[in-house]
């Protein structure tokens, strides 16, 4: 699960600079709030919520205390959103406008020693979610810098390289020798770098296709990744306990099948009766989150 959130924050990174550039810091943080931490509440409160009735069913037992510390404790998939509110809010702070993009390479160099040493900064008031994630989001912002030049480089030969590296990197480092994720270290950076880079250049290419299908999903991959864990996990519920299925390929596939359409399936019936509020900010205006 590490190299997927490196990607969410590359992403999210990504489209920083022209989502403040012309905004003021209280408007953009307002806006984060909004798109962040309302739907990290929401869906703390629903998933927790869900998580109590079924903790029968389920090897992990979750009180109503523990969903009701979610602004101080993260549940679940849903940290991520935390992590990225606290990133955005030291961006914003340190963000100016003509300098910004110029000491891009030093708030780089910051943030990745920062990750390497992050062991040593400890967990304190969730300072990890910045230590270990923030490299990934200055990351994103660079590339949004030199945009059109990267786009130049990517392309069927640097997918090859890049896939080759992909693939040697995590069996040397994963299977061959053992490792996991912890701790984090310049091993670990590259293996992310590179993944980043390949996801990239992946998406670089199938952009030049009309897979309208494909584009849909990006467009609702917060409604995905709010939904998913409870899709996943029901269906793993009704394959064990009640088809007594334990087949770990069927798991996966079905299980990963029903984490991407039941969310959509799902957000078309939000839509259609306009039950919003679950997803978005309310607001006066209509809104599709994308």
């Amino acid at each position: 699960m590490f190299f997927p959130y490196a990607t969410f924050f590359f992403l999210s990174g990504l489209f920083f600079v022209s989502s403040i550039k012309n905004r003021s810091k209280k408007v953009f943080l307002w806006s984060k709030f909004k798109n962040v931490i309302y739907p990290y509440a929401v869906w703390s409160l629903i998933q927790g919520g869900v998580e109590v009735f079924f903790s029968k069913y389920t090897n992990a037992k979750t009180s109503i205390s523990d969903v009701l510390l979610f602004p101080l404790y993260p549940r679940a998939q849903f940290w991520f959103l935390y992590a990225l509110f606290m990133i955005f809010i030291i961006c914003a702070i340190i963000y100016h406008k003509k300098y910004f993009l110029k000491l891009l390479p030093v708030f780089f160099l910051v943030s990745f020693v920062v990750y390497v040493c992050s062991g040593d900064f400890g967990n304190g008031f969730h300072f990890n979610y910045v230590s270990q994630n923030a490299v990934f989001f200055f990351l994103g912002c660079m590339f949004s810098k030199y945009y059109q030049i990267l786009m130049k480089i990517m392309s069927n030969k640097s997918f090859a390289v890049l896939t080759c590296l992909f693939v040697l990197m995590e069996y040397l480092y994963f299977i061959q020798y053992g490792n996991n994720y912890l701790p984090l270290n310049l091993y670990t950076a590259l293996i992310a770098f590179i993944s980043i880079a390949w996801v990239s250049n992946t998406s670089i290419l199938l952009s030049g296709y009309n897979f309208r299908w494909l584009e849909n999903i990006g467009k609702l991959s917060l409604i995905i990744y709010l939904v998913h864990i409870l899709a996943a996990s029901d269906t793993r519920i009704i394959l064990s306990k009640i088809f007594h299925v334990e087949s770990w390929l069927i798991h996966v596939l079905l299980g990963t099948f029903i984490g991407v359409t039941a969310p959509l399936i799902f957000y078309k019936l939000v839509v259609r009766y306009r039950l919003n509020f679950i997803f978005e900010y309310p607001s006066h205006k209509k809104i599709t989150i994308v």
